[in-house]
């Protein structure tokens, strides 16, 4: 009896063991909860690629208008020597009673742009930077800080006394043209290439209709601003080189702005509230205040006796603005600003936004008012 107790008890564990190998074979595959986790898994990995993709894109974007603007800027400095725009006499101001340009004798804020000069020609207004509307009265507004904006002339030489005559006589001269002014003022190293539709193919670059010189898409293009340094000789100068990328260049594009207050006391530049008022005579919108981290903004003041100041800060970042103030009477924006020191004590602060400028270089000069050469 106990030798059948013993085979039964054997057979039965034998058969246990049949049956759990039997399970265990049975659930060596993969189960639905499984898969689902790992496709969520899968999906999220996907995902992240799918963002990474696009932002590398736009990242190298970024550090290609960098080095684009650094290479434009670098140049244009040494352009501003070369070109002799250090010099009066290389100067051109736009006379708005007989729609000419005379000579420029200085001693005061001014833009130099012959680009924007010669591509408005006709329209009231250019000759002020930023652009305020088309008032054709050569000091007006007087309670808006603003500076004259001159050209180039197509060849310096004329003869400037110094100090000039009161009232200055007017000296006609020619001003550039587009075509001039844009083989100074325009960038050369955006080259045009054209893709051959076998991929394996290099790139070939194009040229003129003469086959000697090579094209560009001039994307990249400067301005000048230049201030006369304060309590210092009346030919130093804070030069600026603003350097855009795809300017618009129609006269409207710059846009001017109210600063409502400075939170850090304007200490290199610092957290400002910006204001775009809705009125008959400012029609202001919320595109005026659309500015983006990266740009640059230009502060204008002036204090109660009329001595304007200027300085260009570059934006540090931005609120998710702009948003209608408490009283619905215009639109508010917050920006911490980099940069100098800004005198807060000025009775009038203003923002300039031009849409596209992605450096400033600046540099302390000297005038060039005399020639050992020339005699002038």
């Amino acid at each position: 009896m106990n030798h059948n107790m013993r085979f039964r008890q054997s057979d039965g564990f034998a058969r246990q063991v049949k049956a759990w190998t039997a399970t265990k074979r049975v659930r060596a595959g993969v189960t639905l909860l499984e898969v689902l986790f790992s496709m969520g898994i899968v999906t999220v990995g996907l995902l992240g690629v799918m963002i990474i993709v696009p932002l590398a894109g736009s990242r190298s974007a970024q550090g290609m208008i960098a080095d684009g603007a650094d290479r434009v800027g670098r140049n244009a400095i040494r352009a501003f020597d070369v070109y002799q725009m250090r010099r009066p006499d290389s100067w051109a101001q736009y006379d708005t009673s007989n729609n000419n340009y005379q000579a420029f004798w200085g001693n005061e804020a001014f833009c130099l742009d012959p680009l924007y000069m010669a591509a408005n020609t006709g329209t009231a207004g250019i000759f002020r930077f930023p652009y305020l509307g088309t008032a054709t009265s050569q000091n007006t507004p007087t309670d808006i800080p603003w500076m004259k904006r001159i050209s180039l002339r197509r060849r310096p030489g004329a003869t400037l006394t110094n100090p000039p005559p009161t009232p200055p006589t007017p000296i006609l001269v020619p001003a550039m043209t587009v075509e001039q002014a844009g083989q100074i003022f325009l960038g050369e190293d955006d080259l045009v290439f054209n893709l051959p539709a076998d991929r394996t193919l290099a790139p070939e670059q194009k040229y003129d209709s003469s086959t000697s010189k090579r094209q560009w898409e001039g994307k990249f293009s400067w301005l000048a601003t230049m201030v006369p340094k304060q309590d210092s000789d009346n030919d130093l100068y804070l030069l600026s080189i603003v350097v855009f990328h795809r300017r618009e260049s129609y006269a409207k594009a710059e846009r001017t702005v109210d600063v409502t207050s400075f939170d850090s006391n304007g200490f290199n530049g610092g957290d400002v509230t910006l204001s775009a008022l809705l009125s008959s005579t400012t029609p202001a919108t919320a595109d005026d205040l659309k500015m983006k981290q990266g740009e640059w903004l230009l502060l204008a003041g002036m204090n109660a006796s009329g001595v304007e100041h200027f300085r260009w800060y570059r934006i540090q970042s931005a609120d998710s603005g702009p948003v209608l103030n408490g009283a619905g009477t215009g639109y508010e924006r917050v920006l911490t600003l980099f940069g100098q020191d800004w005198p807060v004590a000025l009775s009038v602060h203003k923002a300039v936004w031009i849409p596209g400028v992605v450096a400033v270089y600046e540099k302390t000069i000297r005038l060039e008012t005399s020639s050992l050469w020339t005699g002038l």
